[in-house]
């Protein structure tokens, strides 16, 4: 007399259910994943942008002076060698009448960006604000003398103070990092 039969293996529903499941984490991963890493870029510049501020806050204490003009006019090239990366090297390039770039070589890890370019350096002339830069030039660093940061309109304030300052850099979410001596 047979009563019943032995059921072995997955039925084809529970194997579509797995598979399903397993597609759904996977697509969830795949869409997530692209942001965290945006998201980690994004911290390490932060993080650059607050060691170069630090930095800063050094050269002030042991020159009396920022590592840039007030005037917007030039910028002690030997401060990122000597206060940042001392593997760098100085080389100056311009970048229109408006605005000068330093760029340094030979940087070790310290003084690039999180695809491993090297940061350049710029100083904002006193007439305009950060939120006018390229949204897609995540390789400079800026300086600006006599102003504060503005978080509420994305902009730099003028002070007018010649030992205000601030430090800044453009994130991937096409926000700008800001820190300032306030």
């Amino acid at each position: 007399m047979v009563i019943g039969r032995e059921r072995r293996g997955f039925t084809i529903i529970e194997v579509v259910l797995v598979l399903a499941i397993a597609g759904l984490i996977f697509l969830m991963v795949f869409i997530a994943l692209p942001a965290l890493q945006r998201s980690q870029r994004d911290t390490q510049r932060k993080n650059d942008v607050d060691r170069i501020a630090a930095a800063v806050n050094s050269y002030i204490s042991n020159n009396n002076k920022l590592p840039f003009g007030y005037d917007q006019g030039s910028l002690d090239k030997d401060f990122i060698v000597r206060y940042v990366d001392s593997s760098c090297a100085y080389k100056k390039t311009s970048s229109g009448n408006t605005l000068q770039n330093y760029e340094y070589t030979g940087c070790s890890e310290q003084f690039t960006s999180p695809d491993g370019t090297i940061y350049r350096v710029g100083l904002i002339p006193g007439n305009k604000n950060y939120h006018s830069w390229d949204s897609k030039d995540y390789h400079r660093i800026y300086f600006q003398a006599g102003a504060k940061c503005n978080s509420t309109e994305g902009s730099s304030v003028k002070t007018g103070l010649p030992r205000d300052y601030l430090v800044a850099t453009k994130m991937e979410g096409k926000t700008v990092y800001c820190v300032d001596n306030h």
